[in-house]
């Protein structure tokens, strides 16, 4: 099992997705990588352009989402001690 976030971790990542310096950050990396999928006439790159907007998308979520996933997974794993 991956090791989970502490608390002060998750107040860390809160904290700096609440900077305008974290949206300007993702804005900046999104902004870019359309940049280049517009501009690109191959269709390989054009293929990486999108995975690689998918992963900063998704990154951006997951730190976002960092203490609800906490929450649930201690409750699946509390459900799971109670069923047995």
């Amino acid at each position: 099992m991956a090791p989970t976030l502490s608390d002060e971790q998750l107040e860390q990542i809160r904290e700096f997705m609440l900077l305008d310096a974290a949206e300007i950050l993702f804005t900046q990396m999104e902004a870019g990588v359309m940049a280049d999928w517009i501009t690109s006439d191959d269709p390989v790159q054009r293929e990486d352009c999108w995975r690689r907007l998918q992963a900063i998308l998704q990154f951006k979520n997951t730190l976002r989402d960092a203490a609800a996933m906490k929450r649930l997974t201690e409750r699946a794993q509390e459900r799971r001690v109670y069923q047995t």
